[in-house]
């Protein structure tokens, strides 16, 4: 999966709502495995409830690429009885609220699904997918966008909210860091002290509150970052980072490097070593 930028006036969704990113899912060239893909959500029980017993309509734009093969894709509404669930592992007592088969489509199509909720569910969940044939040639993928669900048996037009709304929305269940784009190659990360000869723990606090505590990832490898000795300007590379204690709004990460020779107790910073592509990533999702 990746995400596509390139929509323009001449693609439906950009045309109806301004819509300019999209998601592009599917086999990379040459693979050969024919098991069926997939890409879902899975909402928060306390997002559900205002759904339960009642009509409610799927409704978002998709495309097929050039080489797609396979004959159609398959949107559908899922529901269950457990809480904060997800599809990959199963609902409890899952069941199909709503499902159809649309085309291959080269070009942009709108299309809408409707589904009826059960009076016993605390979970949704809606998938798209498609089964794919033979080896991969390029292009074999569907891109999806605008997807939205809402009470009611009519689609209306996808609701487009201000950009700074849209962002902390998703650090909900996401925190990255950098959020944007940064021309600064010692970027400061965090804070903290040494705690051993070679071991020190940094705190970042998270801007929006989580869903719940997060995990860690790593992007571009741990020498991407320094901390300092003792607080002097004199960069230590990194050599490992994990997560000593975490809550819905702050971590602090266990940091290390390689040689010993700090004294517990001193305060020292960790920033980017001389790095413009580097991350770290919290994520939250279910």
């Amino acid at each position: 999966m990746g995400q596509g930028t390139n929509l323009t006036t001449g693609d439906l969704p950009f045309n109806d709502a301004g819509i300019k990113t999209f998601a592009r899912v599917g086999r990379l060239s040459g693979n050969a495995a024919t098991d069926p893909v997939y890409f879902a959500y899975n909402m928060e029980s306390q997002d559900c409830y205002r759904f339960i017993g009642k009509t409610v309509t799927l409704s978002f734009y998709y495309r097929t690429g050039a080489n797609f093969s396979g004959t159609s894709i398959i949107g559908v509404i899922r529901t269950g009885a457990g809480i904060d669930q997800n599809q990959r592992t199963g609902f409890t007592q899952q069941t199909t609220a709503g499902i159809n088969t649309y085309n291959s489509s080269a070009l942009w199509q709108k299309i809408s699904l409707i589904g009826t909720i059960g009076t016993n569910i605390t979970q949704i969940g809606i998938m798209f997918q498609y089964t794919p044939v033979g080896t991969s040639s390029a292009a074999d993928y569907f891109d999806i966008t605008g997807v939205q669900l809402e009470l009611g048996s009519v689609a209306t037009p996808f609701e487009v909210r201000p950009y700074p709304v849209e962002l902390q929305l998703c650090q909900r269940y996401c925190y990255r860091i950098p959020i944007m784009a940064s021309a600064n190659s010692y970027s400061l990360i965090g804070i903290g002290s040494w705690i051993s000869a070679n071991l020190a723990s940094i705190y970042i606090s998270i801007p929006v509150t989580l869903r719940s505590s997060p995990s860690i990832f790593v992007e571009n490898g741990f020498n991407s970052f320094a901390i300092t000795p003792g607080g002097q300007d004199n960069p230590l590379p990194v050599t490992s980072i994990s997560l000593n204690n975490v809550n819905a709004n702050a971590v602090r990460l266990a940091v290390s490097y390689s040689s010993a020779g700090q004294t517990a107790g001193t305060g020292t910073i960790m920033y980017t070593n001389n790095q413009l592509l580097y991350s770290l990533i919290f994520p939250s999702e279910l």
